[in-house]
């Protein structure tokens, strides 16, 4: 896994067609722990460091609703949890597009969705951070980290995963 001290660390790659996950099914998920009360955690951006708003992934803790994550894309907030996650302790979080809709599972609960039609551009990807800028980083730890492109992963609530994420058709990010 990854420790996040919320003070200059966070994993940047660089732009990549495996991170343009298009108009087709896809999966984002991790496991993730925040160990410290900071402003907008980020989790994951798909922003580049001028913070531009196309249409790419981004997932953060809403802080001023109580850790809620927020899945944001096409210069929105897309998904705010239904449920709000605790300080210290470990979560795993999916978003995952099936069709035209996108959804978010928190410990494997359906916790929000929205229509999604948006073709996804081709980004980088931050780890950790806020668009590789410092603004809002993590303080805390990550690991399972999977993006899965042009398959369905997830469609309706499932129970949380347990052990590393398998390397399954059409991934393209593992860590």
């Amino acid at each position: 896994g990854y420790s996040f001290d919320g003070n200059g660390d966070h994993l940047l790659l660089a732009s990549s067609s495996d991170f343009g996950l298009g108009s087709g099914d896809f999966a984002i998920e991790c496991w993730f722990k925040y160990t410290q009360a900071t402003t907008y955690p980020y989790l994951l951006d798909g922003r580049d460091s001028s913070g531009t708003h196309a249409i790419v992934p981004s997932i953060y803790l809403r802080s001023d609703d109580g850790y809620k994550p927020i899945y944001y894309a096409h210069a929105s907030e897309r998904i705010r949890s239904s449920t709000a996650v605790t300080i210290n302790t470990w979560n795993h979080l999916a978003i995952a597009r099936s069709g035209s809709s996108t959804a978010m599972y928190l410990n494997g609960d359906h916790v929000g969705a929205y229509a999604d039609t948006g073709s996804y551009a081709t980004c980088p990807i931050t780890i950790g951070d806020y668009s590789n800028t410092g603004t809002y980083e993590l303080s805390g730890y990550m690991t399972d980290i999977r993006i899965v492109k042009g398959a369905t992963v997830y469609s309706s609530s499932f129970a949380s995963p347990v052990g590393r994420p398998e390397n399954i058709s059409g991934t393209t990010l593992l860590l």
